[in-house]
């Protein structure tokens, strides 16, 4: 992420934390970053959460080893040596005020309710999210699984609950080729384009 930011970043620092879903089941934890920037990075608080959210999105990186969140601090606790105290980090509120923006690639902001398919797919999303990321962002149409604290274990989840709650046969590859709340819900929809009255249900 240092690398990423052309040097506006003083020190990222990555830890694991272990996620509470609302419907209870476990996971393998998700990945935080706590960033500091340069004293002299030209940003407001808000354009350096932007910023930061920008970066999560471009990281190089496979999406098991790509941070959920990332969080604007202005520094790290350190121990009595010296030396970073990772456990303090570990510990660090996930709460940000600017953290929203992320739930949206492009930072595209959609106004418009969500249609029938679009909240009850929201509402199974929030069951395999983490409750500690989930709620850091807002969740409409435009949001992506993977930008909201989305991975492929919890995806699989959600296929799972997706068949029970639509009664439609999602493959693991169609879901990761539809990643946003609109797209999804377009392909669980029976009433939408996607899936034509008659049609079978299982979706190649």
């Amino acid at each position: 992420m240092v690398k990423e930011s052309q040097n506006a970043l003083a020190q990222v620092v990555v830890s694991l934390r272990q996620s509470t879903t609302s419907s209870n089941q476990s996971d393998e934890g998700f990945l935080v970053a706590h960033a500091k920037f340069q004293p002299i990075a030209p940003f407001s608080r808000g354009e350096q959460q932007e910023f930061l959210n920008n970066i999560l999105i471009r990281l190089p990186l496979p999406q098991y080893m790509r941070p959920a969140a990332a969080f604007v601090v202005d520094g790290f606790p350190m121990m009595l040596s010296g030396k970073l105290d990772r456990k303090a980090v570990a510990q660090l509120p996930l709460e940000q005020e600017h953290c929203s923006s992320l739930a949206h690639p492009q930072s595209v902001t959609n106004n418009k309710p969500l249609t029938k398919a679009e909240a009850q797919l929201k509402r199974l999303w929030e069951l395999c999210l983490s409750m500690e990321i989930s709620k850091q962002y807002r969740i409409d149409s435009n949001s992506d699984f993977f930008h909201v604290g989305g991975n492929s274990t919890l995806m699989l989840q959600l296929q799972y609950h997706i068949c029970k709650e639509f009664g439609v046969s999602l493959t693991f590859l169609d879901l990761f080729q539809h990643t946003t709340l609109r797209a999804m819900a377009r392909r669980v929809d029976p009433s939408s384009s996607a899936l034509q009255p008659g049609s079978p249900n299982h979706v190649d």
